[in-house]
């Protein structure tokens, strides 16, 4: 769904003949979903406000942060995803052998590529095995699943107030065009949402029971599905020409020059020709992601105790199972093919994607089920399969992190990323509650034969804590309540890594508000230097 008409945005740096500016009003380095908030935001506030966002991955479309689904050319969207892989790692999951096996295998997401393929091949113990990150203009927004569940109050930081919270999830929603439209109606997919809400609802409050995924996306008036990707997040900012929004592409912010406790400007570097410049600003943010945010802070001597600690992941386990009122397909890849994934349900109407919320006294723990079915001409009943599954918040330990080596590089010529992680009992005791879980929904769908999928560390890329907000500078937190690093009032780090962890839902809805009220706090600071 690229278009060549677009106008905007103004790209400049490697490539385009056009020099970077050395002096500008906002510096944001990362064009993923949180970093595409701080420019919208402060853009709509402050108009003429220069704003440069730095990317250290390629621009592959004409429209920048163009969902890879809305891309209707199958070996176009292909370059896309193996463009975001960085030339590697291009290999795409085989959903259905890996499903229908009961393993995950060591492949990466689409889009993404392992921070260490030899970690994830081993899924080596200790570590976050399959971590892994994406780069291009628009980050992760290119890929992501697009659901966007509400998490509950108990899971967001108390030292913002809960009508604040309200406020700021509902302006996230708007962002990323959530609807609470269901995947499909099909009977199949309310006769599954019937047997699940038997089983759980009974223990969940009004308002946090089963029922559909709401999902980022909206339906054309052809009736086209238009997944949510960056630029939706950027909104006019995409594709409108504005000298006051330049992008650099393919441009590695190596560096933040940090002055008695206020970063005054950032080395870039060229990834195509290694040349450097150097830019200055008074506001600065880095939403690189919740691995490379640190990295960078760390390369550059901002090195707050609690940097890169507190890592989260979501441990993904899940059942796959067929109910009773569907055949089993013969080859689960059918079902799973050609556009037919539990999140791209494109043409599918018979998909359908729903969720069982967390409560922090009975249900404990996020429930993402999906279920995936076929038809064929003259067979009354449908084929497929229903996923049952679980991401589990994690225990916030300090002595999780991502770490950074001072003798060794990556591809990008920065420090090496490594991991110490682990699982707690607290942790094993959720797991355990997921798969009886699991058990208990597959007996209500009339399902036998589950195969159980447990994922390794790493594989949700729903990474939180890393830089995450504190309500007091007690090495407990790298970030104020307003995402600004202690210690420095012109320094914002956004994305799920300022999440305190914890966190049993998808992230970005919650990211992305935190970084609607950084963004407003960034906003204040260019008045007081205006």
């Amino acid at each position: 769904m690229d278009t060549p008409t677009a106008t905007g945005p103004i790209f400049v740096g490697p490539g385009t003949g056009r020099p970077i500016p050395t002096r500008v009003d906002v510096l944001i380095v990362g064009s993923g979903p949180n970093g595409a908030a701080y420019a919208r935001v402060i853009s709509d506030s402050h108009p003429g406000a220069r704003i440069l966002m730095v990317e250290v991955g390629p621009r592959l479309t004409t429209l920048p942060g163009l969902h890879t689904r809305n891309i209707a050319d199958p070996e176009e969207a292909q370059r896309v995803i193996r463009g975001s892989e960085g030339g590697n790692d291009t290999r795409t999951a085989q959903i259905g052998d890996h499903l229908s096996q009961g393993r995950p295998g060591a492949v990466p997401a689409a889009g993404t590529f392992f921070v260490d393929r030899a970690a994830a091949e081993a899924n080596t113990p200790g570590t976050l095995a399959a971590a892994a990150i994406s780069s291009s203009v628009g980050g992760m927004g290119r890929h992501w699943a697009c659901a966007t569940p509400t998490p509950h109050v108990s899971e967001l930081p108390s030292f913002i107030p809960e009508q604040e919270w309200r406020a700021l999830l509902a302006q996230s929603r708007s962002l990323l065009a959530t609807s609470e439209r269901p995947l499909t109606d099909s009977a199949d997919w309310r006769e599954c949402l019937r047997r699940v809400s038997g089983v759980f609802d009974r223990r969940l409050p009004a308002g946090r029971r089963t029922g559909n995924m709401p999902v980022a996306r909206r339906i054309g008036p052809d009736g086209t599905v238009v997944w949510s990707g960056t630029d939706t997040v950027l909104g006019r900012l995409a594709t409108e020409r504005r000298e006051t929004f330049t992008i650099a592409a393919q441009t590695l912010c190596s560096e933040l020059l940090d002055h008695d406790g206020r970063v005054a400007a950032a080395t870039l570097r060229s990834r195509v020709d290694g040349s450097t410049v150097t830019v200055s600003a008074s506001v600065f943010v880095v939403a690189a992601d919740s691995l490379r945010t640190p990295q960078l802070l760390w390369n550059s001597g901002i090195r707050p105790r609690a940097l890169g600690r507190y890592l989260g992941d979501h441990t993904i386990t899940a059942g796959i199972f067929t109910p009773e009122y569907l055949d089993k397909p013969e080859d689960v890849s059918a079902v799973f093919g050609a556009g037919r994934t539990l999140n791209n349900t494109t043409g599918t109407p018979s998909n359908g994607l729903g969720t069982v919320p967390y409560n922090p006294d009975t249900h404990p723990l996020h429930s993402q089920f999906g279920q995936a079915a076929i038809y064929h001409e003259g067979r009354a009943r449908g084929e497929g399969v229903t996923m049952f599954g679980y991401m589990l918040p994690k225990e916030a330990r300090f002595e999780d992190r991502v770490r950074f080596r001072a003798d060794r590089t990556d591809r990008y010529g920065m420090p090496a990323i490594e991991f110490d992680y682990g699982l707690t009992d607290r942790d094993r005791e959720l797991a355990a509650l997921a798969s009886a879980n699991i058990t208990r929904a597959a007996e209500a769908l009339g399902a036998s034969g589950v195969v159980g999928v447990t994922q390794p560390h790493g594989i949700s890329l729903h990474y939180l804590g890393t830089v995450r907000m504190g309500a007091r500078d007690d090495g407990t937190s790298v970030c104020d309540s307003r995402s600004r690093v202690w210690g420095h009032d012109n320094l914002h780090v956004a994305g799920n890594g300022v999440i305190p962890a914890e966190l049993s839902c998808n992230p970005t809805l919650t990211s992305v508000a935190m970084s609607v009220r950084g963004a407003r706090a960034a906003c204040a600071t260019l008045e007081s230097v205006v």
